[in-house]
């Protein structure tokens, strides 16, 4: 079973097409995805259970780095990730 951060995007792609998202859900989350991807190590590239793990350093370093974002609208994101994994956890695997 192929567990890579990555999957999560065919995951997304999948529920919108199911209609288990809607579009501009899937945007949504998609986005929240490449604002953290751009933090990962190799290990949570590989990994979902890994970013799982350590998403609270990770949150830190998105938050150190997108000072222009708001910190709620950070948080949203960051909930957004753990939805998309809980989701892909839940009825991707």
């Amino acid at each position: 079973m192929q567990n890579k951060f990555e999957t999560l995007y065919d995951f997304i792609d999948r529920a919108v097409k199911s209609r288990k998202y809607p579009e501009n859900t899937g945007m949504a989350l998609k986005t929240a995805l490449k604002l953290f991807e751009a933090e990962l190590n190799d290990d949570e590239r590989n990994s979902i259970e890994k970013v799982e793990n350590n998403i609270d350093q990770i949150y830190q370093s998105v938050f150190s780095k997108n000072k222009n974002f708001s910190a709620g609208s950070l948080a949203t994101y960051k909930s957004r990730l753990v939805k998309v994994i809980g989701d892909y956890k839940k009825y991707g695997v």
